[in-house]
């Protein structure tokens, strides 16, 4: 289903690395939030008001024996990218939001779309190996022939200061088996080796994958992903599922996560207001339980596809908060995580049920986030309920809504969330 053809068609600093972590709470998830440049700490001062708020612990990942240091970064965008996405969309998406493209399947990238891409401003996730690896049989090639033909790829395009990242295919690589570990592990050591860039290297794990399965391949990797196709997957009316992932990915080793939401089919009985409610719920729930990159599964424009555009507007709407002039994203990453500050749903579900990794899991169904950050404070609300959620929040009575889902609604001291509802409050 993951392979695509490619449509025809100043190096962007995207990918944050420093990761810092919350303390498991309400949620019964572990949340945390991206932090800072490898060079320092950023963030605003504390306010007096709110001793509670503060920098919490910070951990900068490990550098393998073979990498001698990570890139500085900006923090001030949301990684927030497209797979197998049209040189011809590369303008609209950076326009709206958007700050990385690929990888791609067949055929491979070649630098006229890296060119295209670094004259739009967007950096390139760019993929390395074969997508029909398993096909033409690369687990069988011996570990030499596999470090010279990853070495003489990567050194190909090393120069290009539109990559920012590295895409390791096959995908689903199975730790199980001995020949397709090595290979991931022989790989990455040859990218490693010949990239004086240190850019990260991240790759795909299927959608059911749980901690323990995941572990093993993320231990090899810089960024941490897993399919959270919420309809695909069948959590279409549990979609706190993304939560759920979120916690396996961090749970499976120290990488950074990132949200891989799904825009590849029709759903049924859906029409464009119902998608961009999916589409906003999935990514912030993703976010404030701690991601800290978006990569959505992909641009490419299948046959029988009707609903793509409803998708593509609805995610550059949240790339756009996050990136534009609101800036979401920068509060998010910038920002100082506060606690004791949760708000109570006087009307509606507490808790929402889902089953996954063999299990079922009752949480909240409220997810919050409060940070601190120039002078204000900032209140991420989530439904992930499909029901309206009505809560108190008297202390944020005279606060302004800067983001919404469509039917939020401020009622004095009530907040009321729809269905899959976000909001974010600002007060000063």
């Amino acid at each position: 289903m993951r392979h695509e053809v490619q449509m025809p068609a100043t190096q962007v600093s995207v990918l944050p690395l420093v990761r810092s972590r919350r303390g498991r709470g309400q949620l019964g998830f572990g949340f945390f939030l991206a932090g800072v440049t490898v060079l320092g700490c950023a963030g605003s001062l504390p306010s007096p008001r709110q001793p509670e708020c503060g920098d919490p612990p910070r951990m900068v990942r490990s550098p393998r024996p073979e990498v001698v240091a990570r890139p500085a970064v900006s923090t001030d965008r949301i990684p927030f990218g497209l797979y197998s996405a049209s040189a011809a969309d590369f303008a609209r998406l950076a326009q709206n939001g958007f700050t990385i493209v690929g990888p791609w399947y067949v055929p491979a990238p070649d630098r006229s779309l890296l060119d295209a891409a670094h004259a739009a401003g967007l950096g390139v996730v760019f993929p390395i190996g074969e997508p029909q690896g398993r096909e033409l049989e690369v687990f069988a090639h011996s570990e030499a022939q596999t470090r010279a033909s990853i070495r003489a790829r990567v050194q190909e395009v090393v120069d290009h200061p539109a990559i920012v990242a590295w895409y390791v295919l096959p995908e689903e690589v199975r730790a199980w088996e001995t020949a397709e570990f090595e290979y991931l592990r022989t790989t990455v050591a040859a990218i490693r080796a010949v990239d004086p860039h240190h850019r990260p290297i991240l790759s795909y794990q299927p959608n059911h994958y749980d901690a323990a399965a995941l572990a093993p391949v993320a231990s090899q990797l810089d960024i941490g992903t897993k399919g959270m196709y919420v309809n695909y997957a069948g959590q279409r009316d549990t979609r706190v599922w993304v939560r759920w992932s979120v916690d396996e990915l961090e749970a499976a080793g120290d990488a950074p996560v990132w949200v891989v939401p799904e825009m590849f089919e029709d759903p049924a009985n859906a029409d464009a207001a119902t998608i961009s409610a999916w589409v906003r719920h999935d990514v912030h729930v993703g976010l404030v339980a701690g991601a800290r990159g978006v990569l959505v599964y992909s641009g490419f424009r299948r046959k029988n596809f009707a609903r793509f555009d409803d998708y593509l507007r609805a995610y550059e709407a949240v790339a756009l908060e996050l990136n534009g002039p609101l800036a979401l994203g920068e509060v998010l990453l910038r920002g100082k995580v506060c606690g004791g500050q949760g708000l109570d749903v006087v009307e509606g579900p507490s808790e929402v049920s889902f089953a996954a990794g063999g299990k079922t899991h009752r949480v909240p169904a409220l997810g919050q986030l409060m940070i601190e950050h120039a002078g204000a404070q900032w209140l991420w609300l989530v439904n992930s309920s499909p029901q309206t959620l009505t809560l108190r929040a008297a202390a944020w009575a005279s606060a302004a809504l800067v983001s919404r889902s469509v039917g939020v609604r401020q009622d004095g001291t009530l907040v009321h969330l729809p269905a899959w509802g976000v909001a974010v409050l600002r007060r000063t």
